[in-house]
């Protein structure tokens, strides 16, 4: 796509058509949602969304299966 319109394009067409989607808006926020964000509120959403059940633990290759869980679950313990 990008190579029929140019991503400038793109971009534009996204915001002016599309803004009610997540791939309207721009990736660093909106000045004014990002000027009213508070302390609180970013404590709130790690606390909601940075959980235990959230999460997904995975390794590749030529991994020791009981050394990895071991370790994850060191690491992890602490997380709710």
């Amino acid at each position: 796509m990008a190579a029929l319109f140019g991503t400038k394009k793109i971009i534009e067409i996204l915001i002016n058509y599309f803004d009610f989607l997540i791939q309207g808006q721009p990736s660093h926020g909106i000045r004014e949602n990002i000027n009213n964000i508070t302390e609180e509120d970013v404590l709130n959403y790690v606390k909601t969304n940075y959980v235990g059940a959230n999460f997904v633990v995975a390794a590749a290759g030529n991994v020791n299966a009981d050394a990895f869980l071991k370790a994850a679950e060191t690491a992890f313990s602490t997380v709710p």
